[in-house]
């Protein structure tokens, strides 16, 4: 199975041939230091495109004609499993599924994906907001069964007019759909929320450890929840990039330099690779989301060093933030942008019984562009191997 990764083929490169990198084709080609902007409700930063009552409207119409849950033969498939005993995925469905929503999208908004494209390539990320997702179903145990197709139809349209195909990961298994991932604080972090949002969460690429890791992300917020202070910090790679010394990037791009491990839910082994790969153009920044999966190996205090000044140049950079509202859509560069979680603070009603479903819910979804599996699904993250735990 042939696959294709805008930035795996600049894996395990020695650092002496940094400068010798192939061009890399993220989407973000060009990044800028900009003033420090927050997309509070009513705010317009230079990355979000505000919908109309009407676009909105118009795009509602045009979902209303796209059958839910029109990525899988019926609600019940995702039962059946594969050769791995996985949920198995019809590509063709999916395939159908993308070509009718990119229709839809197309038909309602034929400027919206240019407006898109554009923002991406300049900011690494863009943010629509006002968008009518429907008729949702609250947070709670039957997620990811909306009446509506609107947010699947949203994110499965944008991503297949800009050239990617939806993408699943066998780690990711665990939430409602392969696909489409509703992410809920739940006690312990059962469904990546890092349990009731209090522990921290690092600047990271989703997916990161994988070969095959994902260009697109989409977060569409089904429901803000009770915290109306709670961001999504991001920072661009380039900006990182270009605050580095030489000797940093040297150290950061070797990766003989690192114990960085894949989550536990894979085994929890410690993988052959760097934390900076890529072009000093489009630089890429292989950062796990969570600390203690990405340390410098004994007797490396040079690169310790290094990855302590990266941190502190995330912390000190993450110059945007975005405060998603229901109705929004995130869509970020996977390669050219590191983001985080703030801290936030959960429904009251602490996971029992809360009335009418209010909790913070975000509806996740991954693109990659270009060759992609059948099934659509990923089962191994691809690296080598250098420690295992068993």
């Amino acid at each position: 199975m042939a696959t294709h990764n805008m930035a795996t083929h600049n894996m395990a490169m020695h650092p002496a041939d940094c400068e010798q990198f192939p061009a890399s084709d993220t989407l973000t080609g060009m990044h800028f230091i900009a003033q420090p902007e927050v997309a509070e409700i009513g705010a317009h930063p230079h990355w979000m495109i505000h919908l109309t009552a009407e676009e909105g409207a118009s795009l509602s119409s045009c979902f209303a004609q796209i059958p839910a849950r029109g990525y899988q033969a019926d609600p019940a498939a995702v039962t059946e499993l594969d050769k791995y005993g996985c949920p198995k995925i019809a590509g063709t469905q999916v395939e159908e599924f993308e070509a009718i929503s990119a229709e839809a999208v197309s038909k309602a908004n034929p400027e919206l994906i240019f407006k898109i494209r554009s923002l991406l390539h300049e900011h690494g990320v863009v943010v629509l907001r006002n968008i009518d997702y429907g008729a949702t179903a609250p947070t709670n145990s039957t997620r990811c069964m909306h009446e509506s197709s609107n947010p699947e139809a949203m994110i499965a349209g944008v991503n297949r007019l800009l050239g990617g195909n939806l993408v699943a990961y066998s780690e990711e298994l665990t939430y409602s759909h392969p696909l489409f991932h509703d992410i809920r604080p739940t006690p312990q972090g059962r469904e990546g929320s890092n349990g009731s949002g209090k522990e921290p969460m690092t600047m990271h690429m989703d997916m990161s450890y994988h070969s095959d890791r994902p260009d697109l992300l989409y977060l569409a917020c089904i429901e803000e929840g009770p915290d109306k202070t709670v961001t999504t910090p991001f920072v661009r790679s380039k900006d990182l990039y270009d605050a580095l010394s030489q000797d940093q990037i040297k150290l950061l791009s070797d990766p003989g330099n690192w114990v960085l491990t894949v989550p536990q839910s894979l085994g929890g082994d410690a993988v052959l690779m760097p934390v900076l790969e890529g072009t000093p153009e489009n630089p890429v920044f292989n950062m796990r989301p969570h600390v203690g999966s990405m340390t410098a190996r004994p007797g490396c205090p040079e690169a310790a060093s290094a990855l302590a000044h990266l941190v502190f140049l995330m912390d000190q950079m993450e110059q945007h933030t975005i405060h998603q509202q229901r109705g929004d859509l995130v869509i970020m560069d996977n390669l050219a942008v590191l983001h985080r979680r703030s801290t936030f603070t959960a429904c009251l009603c602490n996971w029992n019984g809360c009335q009418g479903g209010k909790h913070r819910q975000l509806l996740r979804a991954y693109g990659k562009i270009g060759e992609v599996p059948g099934d659509r699904l990923y089962h191994h993250h691809g690296r080598v191997v250098v420690r295992s735990r068993l």
